[in-house]
């Protein structure tokens, strides 16, 4: 935790710079120092707004010149309008539909294209567990879910740019391919762990993390037939998350999602009566796998999903 260097410009901006980073606090309220702390006391009344507009950048360069916060959140406002407005009706659920395509369209890094899964890290899957896991990356699995979503209706353009990012980040071997990427590209994500902070409800750690289509087309359809072949299991009807695996996962129902096998194929179904044998709960909610053992090296125990 660094304690930063805190000043006021001649503008009555508050800068706070730590190394190489500035902070900067415009806000027309009076503001004054306090045990290591910048206060601040005012009164709004019924139909006022009171503007305090941070910006960051580096320390060593002049900070960027101040912005009108009504008009910058009048400009928003209407990009946010005419954008939504291309969604199509879907009848009762079109603000519905509109409010989550807007959150997804938020999850866009717009200088690159890159797709984020979440825009927090370490929310933890029960309170009190290790499960906490940073999803402000590009997972190409989330990605393509968010994909299919922006394409249903109609927005193509997010697609488009999101390919241009995703054949910049693999660059030139598909053999390379990894997981995620940072929202410019980046393969090398080292995670870090934060043992200062005390996470959400005390649930620590907390993280920090074309020209080619018949040859992309041959190698989905050999995995396809290797997944048919060695990811099937016959004694639990059911297939699994490794070849050789006796285990079940409730990521396995998203198959016929993605269009791999139909959801009225024999193999799909025995998939879904053997995931409701083994980890389906009070018949609605559904565990992602069975963890009791610790194969996972943590603490068994997980908690559950309500699929939609």
């Amino acid at each position: 935790m660094i304690v930063p260097w805190v000043s006021r410009a001649d503008d009555g901006a508050v800068h706070a710079i730590a190394g190489p980073e500035r902070l900067v606090l415009q806000t027309p309220v009076n503001l004054y120092g306090e045990d290591l702390k910048t206060m601040g006391e005012f009164t709004v009344g019924a139909g006022q707004s009171v503007p305090f507009v941070p910006s960051n950048g580096p320390s060593f360069k002049s900070p960027a010149a101040p912005i009108d916060p009504f008009e910058a959140l009048e400009t928003t406002a209407e990009f946010w309008r005419q954008w939504s407005s291309r969604c199509p009706e879907v009848g009762p659920w079109t603000g519905i539909v509109k409010r989550s395509l807007i959150t997804l369209k938020a999850l866009t890094y717009a200088p690159t294209g890159g797709i984020v899964a979440a825009a927090t890290t370490s929310l933890p899957e029960r309170l009190g567990g290790p499960r906490n896991w940073d999803y402000r990356f590009c997972w190409l699995r989330d990605a393509t879910f968010t994909l299919l979503a922006f394409m249903h209706l109609g927005y193509y353009d997010e697609a488009r740019t999101w390919r241009d990012w995703l054949i910049r980040a693999i660059a030139g071997s598909p053999r390379q391919v990894q997981i995620l990427y940072s929202v410019g590209g980046e393969r090398w994500l080292p995670e870090l762990v934060l043992p200062w902070l005390p996470g959400y409800e005390n649930s620590s750690p907390v993280r920090t993390e074309a020209d080619l289509r018949q040859r992309w087309r041959e190698i989905a359809d050999e995995s396809h037939a290797d997944i048919c072949q060695y990811g099937f299991d016959s004694e639990l009807n059911s297939f699994v998350p490794a070849y050789g695996s006796k285990r079940l996962d409730a990521s396995l129902l998203l198959l016929p999602l993605v269009g791999f096998l139909s959801p009225d194929e024999p193999r799909m179904h025995g998939t879904l009566l053997a995931i409701e044998e083994k980890l389906l709960i009070q018949e609605e909610f559904v565990l992602r796998y069975e963890s009791e053992d610790g194969f996972d090296g943590l603490p068994a125990g997980e908690g559950a999903f309500f699929a939609v």
